[in-house]
């Protein structure tokens, strides 16, 4: 039942005020905030998506189910605030199963809880983080900056896992830059834009540009996202071994381009 109904967890993080609730919205809701309201405390996102196969002469369709982390800005350090519990890809043992065990996502997991103060448990619903969106605004360099930060802290990351288990590499995550704002306008956004190009190529990391206020771009964002999540079965099968943290045991929880 894994293999037919993925369910895949997607973190969102970014600058404040680069939109990342916006993009979320747009993509899950269809719609997007009318009036910006900083977000305070990490918040969940539920979406069932249909995807075609890969197989060009088939019409079957593949279902998953999305879980989408949207994260409060990665510059707060308030209260608590620290994004680097975001960049963990430590999982949660969920199992062992037998043939008779429902697992269907909601017939294995606690119910998801969000925060909305510091001393809040957070509960996700998946047993680990499996791709990252790392948004920054075209039309400011601080955003662009703080993207490229956090990309780095997710490598410096990812290379302390793979020290950390020298037998065998742990599954990469799937990672894309994405700049949004492309519809407004701004004395930096092709410095930026360029910047951002030189950094995907140099890094091959897959770079999209969107406005998620305008929509453009966001679904085919998600469902490049998706895709490869499809394909990398050790990001999500229930079955794949990994140890998990303290830490997460605690938790529970446009134009696209691809190199």
């Amino acid at each position: 039942m894994t293999q037919e109904f993925p369910f895949v967890r997607v973190t969102v993080l970014g600058h404040g005020g680069c939109g990342k609730t916006a993009l979320v919205n747009s993509y899950v809701n269809n719609c997007c905030p009318p009036v910006y309201q900083e977000t305070e405390w990490p918040t969940l996102y539920y979406k069932v998506v249909r995807l075609p196969s890969d197989d060009e002469e088939s019409d079957e369709v593949v279902s998953m189910l999305l879980e989408i982390e949207d994260t409060y800005g990665s510059e707060r350090a308030d209260e608590g605030r620290n994004v680097k519990r975001f960049l963990k890809m430590e999982r949660t043992e969920i199992g062992p199963f037998t043939k008779d065990d429902d697992l269907t996502p909601f017939g294995v997991y606690q119910q998801p809880r969000s925060m909305t103060f510091a001393e809040d448990k957070y509960h996700t619903l998946t047993h680990g983080r499996m791709a990252f969106i790392i948004v920054f605004d075209v039309t400011d360099r601080k955003s662009w900056q703080e993207a490229v930060n956090l990309h780095q802290m997710l490598e410096a990351d990812m290379a302390r896992r793979e020290q950390e288990r020298k037998e065998r590499s742990p599954a990469k995550p799937v990672i894309f830059l994405v700049g949004n704002k492309i519809d407004k306008d701004g004395d930096d956004v092709e410095e930026i834009s360029g910047m951002a190009e030189a950094y995907s190529q140099q890094k091959f990391v897959p770079l999209c540009l969107v406005s998620a206020t305008e929509f453009k771009g966001v679904k085919k964002l998600f469902r490049e996202v998706l895709r490869l999540l499809r394909g990398n079965q050790a990001l999500w099968l229930l079955e794949a071994e990994e140890e998990s943290s303290d830490e997460e045991r605690e938790d529970k929880g446009g134009v696209c381009r691809t190199q």
